[in-house]
């Protein structure tokens, strides 16, 4: 198995458990637990970094985070990641309870951290692209920014530096040669 596939796979079968992080472990999927939990505005369980990943630069998403740029065109182009992101995300901005703040919200300063650096990361892949299979994850993390972050990026110098790295035109392999390719051909192209 590729590494990206096994990413892919190690995100899902989080996203499919049944323990929420929660002590007995909870009957129900960890992704229903987690969309109960922010309608309910106070995560408590411990999913918010395999429902809500983030670069790997950060230190508070242990075993689940995004290493590269493939890794998340390949995450929000799959079929239930991507989804699943969307949605969660959507209830984050749309459904949480009125006046709750986002410290309550995500039950810690590292969850807290956790919801910025995952905006942070899908605002930045979703920018500019014109059509992508899962629009509710671009359409709400610039919403969640200025929600909850006054706007701005998480402002990690890592975060910066991957992000500048990454620049909007990429490299891959186009029938055994390099070949330039923009996000938006990403998105457009052959799923």
């Amino acid at each position: 198995m590729a590494a990206q596939e096994k990413m892919l796979h190690k995100f899902k079968a989080a996203q499919l458990s049944g323990s929420s992080g929660l002590t007995p472990p909870s009957k129900f999927r960890t992704f229903t637990v987690a969309v109960r939990e922010m309608r309910e505005g106070a995560r408590q369980g411990n999913w918010a970094a395999h429902m809500l990943p983030a670069l790997r630069v950060h230190d508070y998403n242990g075993e689940y985070h995004i290493e590269s740029f493939d890794q998340a065109v390949a995450y929000l182009k799959d079929e239930q990641l991507g989804r699943n992101l969307g949605y969660i995300l959507a209830v984050i901005l749309l459904q949480t309870p009125q006046g709750v703040d986002v410290e309550t919200l995500m039950g810690s300063a590292e969850g807290v951290k956790q919801l910025h650096a995952c905006v942070t990361l899908w605002d930045y892949i979703t920018k500019g692209c014109g059509q992508e299979p899962h629009t509710a994850a671009r359409s709400v993390c610039g919403k969640i920014l200025k929600k909850y972050f006054k706007g701005e990026n998480d402002g990690e110098p890592d975060t910066v530096s991957a992000y500048s790295a990454w620049s909007s035109r990429q490299v891959v392999k186009e029938g055994g040669r390099d070949a330039p390719m923009s996000i938006r051909e990403l998105f457009e192209g052959n799923n």
